[in-house]
């Protein structure tokens, strides 16, 4: 490979990057509502690291998960599952810190607290929390199938970039919602 073409290879990766920051912005940036906002944020978190599943909670004040939009799951496989997450474990972890979390096998992690029956076997796990105001606000979680390969460093920054992009308008859209304005 000549410098030229690792020029090119680096062109192409860092515009296909900017490409899909640009989607995400012009997603988030035309919705309102928190459940939509959620439900895009889950989606787009799912595209950009090649995850399986994907989801993305709140936290209230107190650091207490308060909401858990997913995608990857239908909707009649969730109901098999009964009750969302609480936020204890693994899923609870992630509202206490500030850096993505990656691991390459969620089931070998201390903090993990099991699936309820039913639940499809994960693997790798990449979390992100989503930080304003000094805080963290919710967090961006990432898996992948039992066995699937490890999220690499570039899924981790995709994840990163994208609770950063996220931050604003899930910020924006709790803040409205508290205070009555839908």
């Amino acid at each position: 490979m000549t410098s030229l073409d690792y020029s090119d290879d680096l062109h192409g990766l860092i515009t296909g990057h900017l490409s899909q920051m640009s989607v995400t912005s012009e997603m988030l940036a035309s919705v309102e509502d928190l459940s939509e906002v959620l439900h895009n944020l889950a989606m787009r978190a799912k595209a950009v690291t090649v995850a399986d599943f994907a989801a993305v909670s709140t936290f209230d004040d107190e650091g207490k998960l308060t909401r858990f939009v997913y995608d990857g799951i239908d909707d009649s496989q969730a109901r098999r599952l009964g009750d969302p997450p609480v936020g204890r474990g693994l899923l609870g972890e992630l509202v206490r810190r500030e850096k993505p979390l990656r691991i390459d096998d969620v089931s070998t992690h201390s903090s993990h607290s099991g699936w309820p029956e039913g639940h499809p076997e994960m693997g790798p796990f990449l979390g992100a929390p989503i930080r304003a105001g000094g805080r963290t606000i919710g967090s961006l979680y990432m898996t992948r199938l039992q066995g699937a390969r490890p999220f690499s460093d570039t899924d981790e920054l995709a994840a990163a970039v994208l609770a950063l992009q996220g931050a604003v308008s899930v910020a924006t859209a709790l803040a409205r919602e508290r205070s009555g304005r839908m």
